[in-house]
């Protein structure tokens, strides 16, 4: 089985790549940077997003029979991209699409958490968008495209824990929110994740993610303390209420040692868990 990560450059297109590439043969690439690491490694293939016939003899080249997108970038060519992965997959016999989505297809209904089971509401530019993108994904490839909606991701030395770590350092304003509740993620969750999804055949939407939430505020303060970063200077924006962003999971076919809590997250950045 052929295997194709679009994005595969990005923080977790590459993680995704290093675990996929342990369990299968035909896994295939794209970055859109010219990295000397990529010279000579046949697996890992240019892309300029928004070229297309670049993309379509990509697609020739590799025959993917799973399409993994972890595109960023103009929202616009995004989509283009994106459908012409879809039409290529619809016309094969053996198909999947993973498509990486994100916990702002909620972000008009804050007034609660939610799980697959709920109907998305998007208010941002960029919720609008990724559900848009989930829409016309599952109106061309039907039950054969596989949506992960992800809250905020963490892993080691990643690049949200680098960008607060640069805000510190500089003495920048960090904004925080108080009476906001979120759910969140690792990169190592999310590759068990996909990998248990991929084996088992697993279809539809899910939600990856931690099962329980933290207060941000609450989350960033300890995240900073924590790793000793030093004293940051917030700008807090408060609710009224109690407001949400997170995205519960609740899928049954993902066996309990799969699954996250909120103090595994802490314990996964300070080093003390893999």
């Amino acid at each position: 089985m052929s295997i194709l990560v679009m994005g595969a450059s990005g923080e977790l297109g590459t993680q995704i790549m290093l675990t996929l590439s342990k369990e299968y043969e035909d896994v295939y690439g794209t970055y859109h940077q010219e990295q000397a690491e990529y010279r000579g490694d046949v697996h890992m293939i240019p892309y300029k997003l928004g070229d297309q016939e670049r993309l379509k003899g990509i697609l020739e080249q590799c025959r993917p029979a799973v399409i993994i997108s972890c595109l960023a970038g103009d929202y616009a060519l995004q989509m283009k991209a994106h459908r012409q992965m879809a039409e290529y997959l619809a016309a094969q016999e053996e198909k999947r699409m993973v498509y990486l989505s994100s916990a702002n297809v909620f972000d008009g209904d804050i007034a609660t958490a939610h799980t697959e089971a709920d109907a998305p509401k998007a208010e941002s530019e960029y919720g609008k968008f990724k559900l848009e993108c989930e829409e016309m994904l599952t109106e061309l490839l039907g039950e054969d495209c596989v949506i992960l909606r992800l809250p905020m991701v963490f892993g080691r030395n990643s690049a949200r824990i680098d960008e607060l770590i640069g805000h510190i350092n500089r003495g920048d304003t960090i904004t925080t929110y108080e009476n906001l509740y979120m759910n969140f993620a690792t990169t190592a969750q999310l590759n068990a994740w996909l990998s248990y999804i991929l084996k088992h055949d697993l279809r539809g939407v899910f939600h990856v993610g931690t099962e329980d939430v933290c207060e941000y505020n609450e989350f960033l303060e300890r995240v900073i303390a924590s790793l000793g970063l030093g004293v940051p200077i917030y700008a807090t924006e408060y609710f009224p209420q109690k407001c949400y962003r997170a995205v519960l999971p609740g899928r049954s076919e993902i066996p309990e040692e799969l699954r996250l809590k909120v103090e595994q997250v802490f314990r996964l950045i300070r080093g003390l868990e893999a």
